[in-house]
């Protein structure tokens, strides 16, 4: 069953359990354990913002079960040691949710913490299979897609636009370029694809233009790329510099800000894969969320739609538990289909969302923007 059917009814029931309470309130300690200085800061601050704006929201409302939500920041700076050091410290103040953490690294190493302590950890953006797949108790959660959902979404798209085309697949030779080359080439393979170049070069290489010079050479219908950001947008300009007019499909590791100004006049040729974005979907309640983070000076993205959510996520599950204690939150959320500004989202045994999708991102006036409706 569904515990709540809109924001605002939810928001209603708040209120009538606040004006029931006590008249003194307590306070229920939530987090956010991410990112917050550092090459991941800014996302870091986006679902902290997300997460902040529903903690005013249901304070507003009354607060939870009469009760204050009380929200902490923890920066991990991605950094396993540092994160291990902070779950305890959040476990030892009583935080009863965290949010986080960012990195699948940082998010591996804590979670053995929190599960011990018997707390409820809701990741948003750690996309590592291992962490689901080896759950480390009930209380773990993930409202993103697994980073192995990646690549059979691209190779679905080549084999609707591509198939029977020249392919190419170039990575840069970090961890992360060597497992999304291996993880697109089983995908394809898997729909009767292969590529027909492989390419790697040196993450933060000063020149792509050899290697935009061959891939122009080769004479590709489409180049599937697994780099990060700025590397993604020099190889963009590279390209077009030799007037090599061909799509660029990439992973998610290109998804950030500085791939604008590396890339320049080439950022439409890039096509990047990332977590749908609720806010694109026509009358989702997380276009409202969005628009009140712009008014507000913030950066509205799918992070901070799902920070947001997160807080909602469990608000419901102790509103319908009738409680705070891990136990009968945690159930209620593995049982529990509950509407969010992210979508209706329920849980799989494993704990990930039943249904967590991708997207395509193009740039668009100065940050990346949905290129299509979830699919």
């Amino acid at each position: 069953m569904r515990w709540f059917k809109s924001l605002a009814a939810f928001s209603a029931g708040l209120l009538v359990a606040g004006l029931l309470a006590a008249p003194v309130q307590a306070e229920v300690r939530i987090a956010v354990a991410a990112a917050f200085s550092g090459q991941f800061a800014p996302l870091g601050d986006q679902i902290l913002a997300g997460a902040r704006l529903a903690v005013e929201d249901i304070n507003a409302s009354g607060g939870l079960r009469g009760e204050k939500l009380v929200l902490e920041e923890a920066d991990d700076r991605c950094d396993p040691e540092r994160a291990t050091a902070l779950a305890n410290q959040l476990t030892g103040k009583g935080v009863q949710l965290v949010i986080g953490h960012l990195c699948s690294s940082a998010t591996l190493a804590a979670a053995p913490v929190y599960a011990e302590a018997g707390r409820i950890q809701i990741t948003v953006a750690s996309a590592l299979p291992q962490l689901t797949e080896a759950r480390p108790g009930p209380g773990f959660f993930r409202l993103g897609p697994r980073e192995d959902a990646t690549a059979p979404f691209i190779a679905e798209r080549l084999a609707r636009e591509f198939a029977g085309k020249r392919i190419g697949l170039v990575t840069d030779r970090s961890a992360y370029g060597k497992d999304f080359a291996a993880r697109v080439k089983a995908a394809m393979q898997a729909k009767g694809l292969s590529p027909a170049l492989e390419r790697e070069f040196d993450a933060g290489a000063r020149d792509l233009t050899p290697l935009a010079s061959t891939l122009k050479g080769e004479r590709l219908d489409v180049v599937v790329l697994g780099a990060y950001a700025t590397d993604a947008g020099h190889l963009a300009a590279a390209l077009t510099a030799l007037d090599m007019q061909v799509p660029v499909l990439a992973g998610d590791a290109a998804m950030g800000m500085e791939f604008g100004a590396a890339a320049g006049e080439a950022v439409s040729r890039v096509e990047v894969t990332f977590m749908v974005d609720p806010a694109a979907v026509p009358d989702s309640p997380a276009r409202e969320i969005a628009s009140r983070m712009r008014a507000a000076g913030m950066v509205p993205s799918p992070y901070a739609t799902d920070g947001y959510a997160t807080v909602q996520l469990f608000a419901a599950a102790a509103d319908a538990s009738g409680s705070f204690d891990f136990a009968p939150v945690a159930a209620a959320l593995q049982s529990g289909s509950f509407d969010t500004v992210s979508g209706t989202v329920s849980f799989l045994p494993d704990g990930d969302r039943e249904g967590a999708g991708l997207s395509w991102y193009r740039w668009q006036d100065g940050r990346f923007r949905p290129s299509d409706l979830p699919r």
